[in-house]
């Protein structure tokens, strides 16, 4: 589970909501410390002892300490296998969204002569192969050649995901069923192990996600302090000290003016050391 140190690194960041490395250990010092605190208070209260009280206190602060740890392990396998398998399933929606129309026509082909009670002769079958999925358009069009060509009900394969307003739209036509059928649960084992990832390929797609999350986040951290910031922050300081001599709240608007200044500065020292 644990095997590739990269892909522990991601999960734990995400476990732990992107905070620092000092951060984290100010709350595990500082958790620990309250937990000392509360074991002496309950055993001072009972125990008139004070080297037991102490050592009852310490033996009972490491004891739930390496419970809370070992609860931080599993819950950091869960999210591991959780996003590995949601990496998998992406990545193998992706792949099934990429067979050429002849290889998807011919899986559904072999699963309606496979099930051929099931489907009869007036159902209508539609194939929806982007890799976004079935949307509402793609409802609706099956709901009209239903009705154009009369038959009892429609079946959609599809690759991808159904959005949540496709499956309303479905619902609603309670004269039309309509059922929806996953390319991914009709391929055979065969089939379905040689679209899968690797274990390697998908630790790679997770990583990738993660680096991508982490540059967002750090993007629009340090977005205020963008290029050509310094000049509006100055211009905006300008304005509101020039204010200030129009107004009774004089000392408001000339301290939201050093504020601009000193956010214009910040951004001039970010970008001079970015160049």
């Amino acid at each position: 589970m644990k095997s590739n140190p990269a892909m522990v690194r991601c999960c734990r960041k995400k476990l732990r909501k992107g905070r620092s490395i000092f951060s984290q250990a100010v709350d595990y010092i500082a958790l620990r410390g309250l937990i000392f605190m509360l074991c002496y208070m309950w055993f001072g209260g009972n125990i008139q002892n004070n080297v037991a009280k102490v050592l009852l206190s310490v033996v009972t602060a490491v004891f739930i300490s390496i419970s809370l740890d070992l609860i931080n392990s599993l819950r950091l396998d869960s999210l591991i296998k959780k996003e590995r398998s949601a990496a998998a399933e992406q990545e193998l929606e992706r792949r099934i969204s990429l067979l050429s129309e002849k290889e998807r026509n011919a899986f559904i082909a072999r699963h309606i002569s496979s099930h051929r009670e099931s489907f009869g002769n007036d159902r209508l079958v539609c194939h929806v192969g982007r890799a976004s999925g079935i949307t509402v358009d793609d409802v609706v069009k099956a709901a009209r050649a239903v009705r154009e060509k009369n038959a009892t009900s429609a079946v959609l394969f599809y690759s991808g995901s159904i959005s949540p307003q496709a499956e309303k739209t479905a619902y609603r036509l309670e004269d039309i069923p309509m059922e929806f059928i996953p390319l991914s649960s009709i391929l055979c084992k065969e089939e379905l192990s040689g679209l899968m990832p690797t274990s390697e390929e998908t630790d790679a797609i997770v990583i990738s996600h993660a680096e991508a999350e982490h540059r967002k986040r750090r993007a629009a951290m340090t977005s205020p302090f963008a290029e050509g910031h310094t000049r509006k922050y100055l211009l905006c300081a300008a304005c509101l000290t020039a204010m200030s001599f129009f107004v009774e709240s004089a000392l408001y608007f000339r301290l939201m003016a050093a504020a601009c200044i000193m956010m214009a500065a910040a951004a001039w020292w970010v970008n001079k050391a970015a160049a």
